[in-house]
């Protein structure tokens, strides 16, 4: 059985691992990269409706199939709204192995009760970008009085297909800005703790041809604290943004996760810090060797992922 991400029975193999993608999109295509690299992957199959000349190694077609290759690890890149039916299949014909599920956990909340006998994990992966890395261990977070956190982007652009055909602009898949950006809202659970909602709204208020919303506000502020967090998503920016801004009473420290720097300023003066650029395949293969080699890893856990959802739901 496993709790919080702690084992309380047979530890999980960490070489020769056997390892299945379910779903080959944009996302699963980046996992099999660094996968097919990795010394301690044997082998990969992919769970996939897509013809076999377009799938890079082994094609399974049922689960059954996937239960016959008794994979050790499962990466779980379908639709959103798959999700939670995908889990609970796993869960039903497997024990004892690692499962990431692609963010967001699922479009609705879900039974956490059910999932004892695997080690679940959300692919919040912005937890190993090198700025949130930064702020996590180098800077003392504590006594801040308000964060602004925004992401701004032209999903018109950021889809290399045609938008309009793109789980995100469909919310039956679970589609929406609110989903489809809450690695922010993970992140800022994991530098800042428990985050309580005061208020949150979405709304489609461009003319993108989508029929999931566009624009998300979500305050909240931090557990137990007077701290507030003002989150501002949205889908139909001409210009990328991807920042946090930290007040304090003293200073402010403006994070930039495109450019992977931060501008402290401190009466009137302003302190830069340059940081390694950040580069999303190695994220993902961080949490990967994280998760398979650490008793206790920093990936978010399947109870990180229901909490990020009570909050953008």
């Amino acid at each position: 059985m496993w709790v919080n991400g702690m084992s309380l029975g047979k530890q999980l193999k960490k070489s020769n691992l056997k390892i299945v993608i379910i779903g080959f999109g944009s996302i699963g295509s980046k996992h099999y990269c660094y996968l097919k690299n990795r010394q301690e992957v044997e082998k990969i199959a992919i769970l996939s409706s897509r013809p076999k000349d377009e799938l890079p190694d082994i094609k399974l077609d049922t689960f059954e199939d996937v239960k016959k290759f008794d994979p050790d690890i499962f990466f779980v890149c379908n639709q959103t709204s798959k999700h939670e039916s995908e889990l609970s299949r796993i869960e039903k014909n497997f024990s004892n192995r690692i499962i990431l599920i692609e963010k967001p956990l699922s479009n609705k909340l879900i039974n956490l009760d059910v999932y004892k006998q695997n080690r679940y994990f959300v692919g919040y992966n912005l937890r190993y970008h090198p700025l949130i890395d930064f702020l996590k261990n180098d800077i003392e977070l504590s006594g801040f009085v308000k964060a602004e956190i925004s992401v701004q982007t032209d999903l018109r652009k950021w889809r290399n297909t045609d938008y309009k055909s793109s789980y995100s602009a469909k919310s039956i898949e679970g589609g929406g800005v609110a989903l489809d950006l809450s690695h922010e809202v993970d992140y800022c659970r994991y530098l800042f703790g428990d985050l309580d909602k005061i208020f949150s709204e979405k709304r489609k208020i461009s003319n993108l041809e989508i029929d999931s919303e566009d624009q998300f506000s979500l305050i909240a502020k931090v557990s137990d604290e007077e701290s507030l967090l003002n989150f501002n998503f949205s889908y139909f920016s001409q210009k990328e943004e991807r920042t946090i801004k930290i007040y304090f009473n003293d200073k402010l420290i403006h994070c930039d996760l495109i450019k992977s720097s931060i501008i402290e300023v401190k009466n009137g003066q302003e302190k830069m810090i340059e940081l390694v650029a950040y580069v999303q395949e190695g994220t993902l293969e961080k949490q990967f060797v994280d998760i398979i080699s650490s008793d206790i890893p920093k990936a978010a856990t399947i109870t990180d992922g229901q909490k990020v959802l009570e909050l953008v739901l």
